[in-house]
């Protein structure tokens, strides 16, 4: 589960090398309510590149994976997408932000 230690995110279902995403559903909700909390606690809606740098870079998911769960998200009406110029910015929406409380009083 996402968290901030140290003024570092922290997650604990990291990937290690060689390990496959097989987009269970467990896997499935756990990146999303990473998403949810990353751009929660960043405060600001953030582009997919910022999005995808932070997920990528850790290892937690593959690109194919967060586009479609991006994608999933706002379908679901958890985030919001705007564009701006050429940039795509995601915010969570008051349902995103009642799901993301929901997992975090869940395992607190």
């Amino acid at each position: 589960m996402p968290g901030i230690i140290n003024g570092k995110v922290v997650i604990t279902n990291k990937l290690k090398e060689g390990d496959h995403v097989n987009g269970s559903d467990y896997e499935l909700s756990l990146n999303k309510l990473m998403i949810l909390f990353l751009i929660q606690k960043a405060g600001l809606p953030l582009s997919n590149t910022q999005i995808s740098e932070f997920l990528l870079d850790s290892g937690y998911t593959d690109y194919f994976s967060l586009q479609n769960y991006l994608s999933q998200m706002i379908d679901s009406g958890i985030l919001k997408s705007s564009k701006i110029t050429s940039h795509t910015l995601y915010d969570i929406t008051p349902t995103g932000d009642e799901t993301l409380e929901f997992f975090q009083e869940s395992y607190t």
